[in-house]
Formats: structure tokens, sequence, C-alpha cells
């Protein structure tokens, strides 16, 4: 795994039960956003991370090409008692 991860950045798992809703369809490669909110807060979400690459899907959860903001972001959104949202970017 660590052969194929770009330089600066880290292999990241988001598991399932961090997630507020379900993984869109996503396959390895894919870049994603992920936004950050708090059960019952409708309508109130936080951009933590912009254009993340997925290495793989699992049931258990996500596995992330992840550099040190988006690292930090994720851990501390989820550290404070937020749920992420996984948010497909398109690629046309």
């Amino acid at each position: 795994m660590a052969d194929e991860l770009r330089p600066a950045t880290w292999a990241m798992t988001v598991p399932s039960a961090w997630l507020a809703a379900p993984v869109p369809p996503v396959r390895r490669d894919d870049a994603i956003d992920i936004l950050a909110m708090r059960a019952g807060d409708k309508g109130y979400s936080i951009p933590v991370a912009y254009g993340v690459r997925v290495l793989a899907v699992a049931d258990r959860g996500l596995l992330l090409e992840v550099d040190e903001t988006d690292a930090t972001a994720i851990a501390t959104a989820r550290g404070n008692g937020f749920l992420l949202v996984p948010l497909l970017r398109s690629t046309r």
C-alpha cells in the first residue's frame, strides 16, 4: 500500500460507523468530498476535506489517501462528535 501513495500522503481508514450517510457508489481512484454534521442538526454541515482519493471500499468503511490537513480535519471532526458525509466528486 505504501508504494501506491503519492508523496506527502497517508492511507486512512474511515469506518462505516463514522458515516452519517451510506457511501455513494465509488471505485478506486474516485475523488470524494467529506462534510461533517451532528446527528439531528438538519441543514447544518461543515466542509472537512476536498478531493480525497479513494483507495478501497469495504463494508467496514473507506480506505482513503489523505494529506496532513485532511487527516487532521477528519480526525478532529470525529473527535468532536461529528458524523461524516462522503460526497462523490464529478469527474467531468
